[in-house]
């Protein structure tokens, strides 16, 4: 991977390609048990059997055995929602030499699995800071404990429920660690309070702000809130700037999408959803959620189990994970009505290789947050973002898939500068490249997503707006007030 450069005016659209530093993993392969779904237990078994016949496989990594991946999450339905059920393996990777480790699981929808991150920072007494916690299984706490120190702060740094649904069950395994939420916290259709997912009778001992001298540990972190009021409930996102490493700590906010599938996703376990991805027209959607398991276990056994095809099946599961429909997904009605098979008629179209490649590898602001979120509250957004691109950082690490991000405030302001700077001019606020050189701010500065793989989210966006759900930031009267 190439390392980062300071992008060109001429290349803004183009993003800043970012770099990842030499890291080591750790994993453990132990089957996991009787899991929810019967697609779970299968899935183990389709992977160890005939592993090494048809292809490469991952790279050998360090075991050890004894530790349970199983988990159930509270409420126990949340099982129906989220994949890959109650088998969750864990990746512990050291993104800052001895000061900060990443934790990933696989979590997703529909066969959508991509990878979710606590990241775990060593403070200056030796005790640790957990932002966002993944699921507590046996294993993940192992991995935790091997560190060393205790966990004295856990951090919920946001409302999205497939983040915080294991934020209560992480901090009652360590009773005597001081929990940390943002602001905010709802859920849709039933409101359930954090005591309902998992928290129990524990009560937090604070709620986050935007100021980190209302906390211990503030002279080690700084922080930058982020509340997007929405209509049903608010978009909140605390990120957290670690001095002593210079890395900024985020949920959602940015990612950047690696070319090659995570660890935790090409592991034998876990590597199913992206071997049926490779596939160019069968199943291509939730199969086994559709009781035709033995199906979904043929199909894969048809797909070559190497490097290649586990890249091909990420870079779909990426767009999925993105566009929810990208534009080189065809669906061929005839096809699923002789086979008898909605899944059949997918049949992607190679243009999607040249769609990956053009959005992979840099800092950007996920479409389905540039087009259902951000853009309802420009000046509050671009308000957190000139926060937090004022901090010192040369790395951030999100939630989701590469990490650690070789980036600083200067590629944060572009990328969302990119949507966002033409609703601030027509909302008379300041563009957020206006204050970077060699940037000439124009109304030009647009997205680089192509407008078919958005057109679904975009008609999303139109149906929420005209339904009167979330009303849009309104246009500047007088000069710092928004009506």
């Amino acid at each position: 991977m190439a390392p980062c450069s300071r992008p060109s005016s001429s290349s803004l659209l183009q993003g800043r390609r970012c770099r990842t530093p030499s890291h080591t993993s750790r994993v453990y392969t132990r089957p996991s048990r009787s899991s929810f779904f019967r697609a779970s237990s299968s899935s183990f078994q389709a992977s160890t059997r005939n592993e090494t016949a048809s292809g490469d496989t991952p790279p050998d990594l360090p075991v050890k055995q004894g530790a349970s991946r199983f988990w159930i999450p509270i409420p126990a339905f949340l099982c129906l929602l989220f994949q890959p059920g109650t088998s969750r393996r864990t990746t512990r990777t050291e993104l800052v030499k001895g000061q900060i480790w990443g934790f990933d699981q696989l979590q997703g929808v529909l066969n959508v699995l991509v990878n979710v991150r606590m990241t775990v920072v060593r403070m200056k007494n030796g005790n640790l800071l957990v932002y966002s916690p993944i699921a507590p299984t046996e294993e993940c706490l192992q991995l935790v404990r091997e560190l060393g120190g205790e966990v004295e702060y856990i951090i919920l740094p946001t409302t999205a429920l497939e983040h915080k649904i294991y934020f209560g069950p992480f901090a009652r395994k360590f009773p005597k660690a001081k929990a940390y939420a943002a602001p905010g916290q709802w859920s849709f259709p039933v409101p359930l309070p954090l005591s309902f997912l998992g928290l129990g009778f524990r009560r937090l001992d604070g709620t986050l702000t935007d100021e980190a001298s209302d906390f211990p540990f503030a002279d080690e972190f700084d922080l930058a809130l982020l509340e997007a009021p929405l209509g049903i409930g608010p978009y909140v996102e605390c990120a957290f700037y670690h001095k002593r490493s210079r890395t900024m700590l985020l949920v959602d906010a940015a990612v950047c999408v690696p070319n090659s599938p995570p660890t935790v996703a090409r592991s034998p376990e876990n590597d199913r959803t992206l071997l049926i991805r490779a596939r160019q027209d069968v199943n291509d959607g939730a199969s086994y959620l559709g009781g035709i398991v033995d199906d979904y276990d043929r199909a894969v056994d048809q797909v070559p189990r190497t490097d290649q095809k586990r890249q091909e099946g990420w870079w779909k599961t990426a767009l999925f994970a993105l566009f929810f429909q990208p534009s080189d997904l065809d669906f061929d009605f005839v096809k699923a009505f002789v086979n008898q098979s909605a899944d059949s008629g997918f049949v992607w179209r190679d243009s999607y290789k040249s769609t990956f490649q053009n959005l992979s590898e840099k800092v950007i602001v996920a479409p389905i947050l540039q087009a259902l979120v951000f853009n309802k509250r420009p000046t509050t957004v671009a308000n957190w973002v000139k926060k937090v691109s004022s901090w010192g950082f040369d790395k951030f690490i999100p939630c989701h898939f590469d990490a650690p991000v070789k980036a600083t405030g200067r590629d944060i302001r572009l990328a969302f500068a990119s949507f966002l700077d033409e609703d601030l001019a027509d909302l008379g606020s300041p563009q957020l490249s206006s204050a970077l050189d060699n940037v000439v701010p124009t109304r030009a500065l647009r997205s680089s997503y192509n407008k078919d793989d958005m057109k679904i989210l975009n008609t999303l966006d139109t149906i929420v707006v005209a339904s009167g759900v979330v009303k849009l930031e309104k246009k500047q009267t007088t000069k710092g007030a928004n009506v």
